[in-house]
């Protein structure tokens, strides 16, 4: 469950240059990758999709504590309970964090920004330069069952795995400091509980613009960088789940998607109507 108000952070210009594919299922394995939109271009060597968006924007958004390195790069102390309750706790294992958090650290990115207001150097870098296990004793968790009979176990942060439920200390590169803060976002958490990684690309790609921006279902699909052969389905599944995209502020029409008020949620069945 997340807290009522809370909204996710991340970086604007990475919605309009889709470093991150479409998609929730990329296939394993490292490639290289170029994308090009109106908006930049960048060269991303790893595997990055939705998930590891989902994971980058919810652990910097969730810390509980920061500190700026020598090198530039930034550390935060994240509560992986706190983490993964964000993501969701039945759809996330711990170990699919580590996963996706692992590859967040081997990819290497190159990105240009063409907008002339982005005070961005292109920079060959990562996300990540590091991610272990924090010396920080984890907080008593209230409402569900002791974690542990008796002492907590000690952190260690020579662990190789983080281990699930304790703090760690996620370092993130300059470069991706440098691009946060040239375009910074913010975004409803339920934009992680989307089900398709169309849908969440498009969602995040759309909240980036100011209130009454449209674009057409083809510039949706160039924006995010989605192969021709693969256009018809993701606009299938962006429009299966048009009334979670209209909770977001984001209207699904006839002839593509538009950025405009939130509207309340449905009301659900049982529930009493208002007056």
């Amino acid at each position: 469950m997340t807290r009522r108000g809370m909204k996710l952070r991340g970086p604007a210009h990475v919605c309009r240059v889709p470093l991150f594919a479409a998609t929730r299922r990329l296939a394993a394995g490292v490639v290289q990758h170029r994308v090009t939109t109106s908006w930049g271009a960048a060269t991303i060597t790893g595997r990055l999709d939705q998930r590891h968006r989902d994971v980058i924007d919810a652990a910097m958004s969730v810390a509980i504590s920061r500190r700026e390195e020598s090198t530039g790069d930034v550390t935060y102390a994240v509560d992986s309970a706190r983490l993964r309750s964000v993501l969701g706790w039945s759809r996330w294992r711990y170990e699919l964090i580590v996963e996706c958090l692992r590859d967040l650290r081997a990819a290497e990115i190159e990105l240009r920004v063409s907008a002339a207001s982005a005070p961005i150097a292109a920079e060959w870098s990562g996300i990540l330069t590091r991610v272990t296990e924090a010396p920080i004793r984890p907080p008593q968790r209230l409402g569900s069952r002791s974690r542990w009979r008796g002492t907590p176990p000690e952190p260690d942060p020579l662990t190789e795995r983080p281990r699930g439920g304790m703090i760690w200390a996620i370092t993130v590169s300059r470069a991706w400091i440098a691009v946060m803060e040239a375009l910074p976002m913010t975004y409803p958490p339920s934009v992680v509980r989307l089900r398709y990684g169309a849908t969440q690309a498009a969602a995040r790609m759309m909240l980036s613009h100011r209130d009454g921006a449209a674009m057409g279902w083809d510039a949706v699909m160039e924006a995010l960088d989605i192969r021709p052969a693969d256009r018809a389905r993701a606009r299938r599944q962006i429009v299966e789940e048009t009334d979670a995209l209209g909770e977001l502020g984001v209207a699904v029409t006839d002839a593509g998607l538009e950025h405009g008020d939130a509207r309340p949620a449905p009301e659900k069945r049982g529930q009493p109507r208002s007056p």
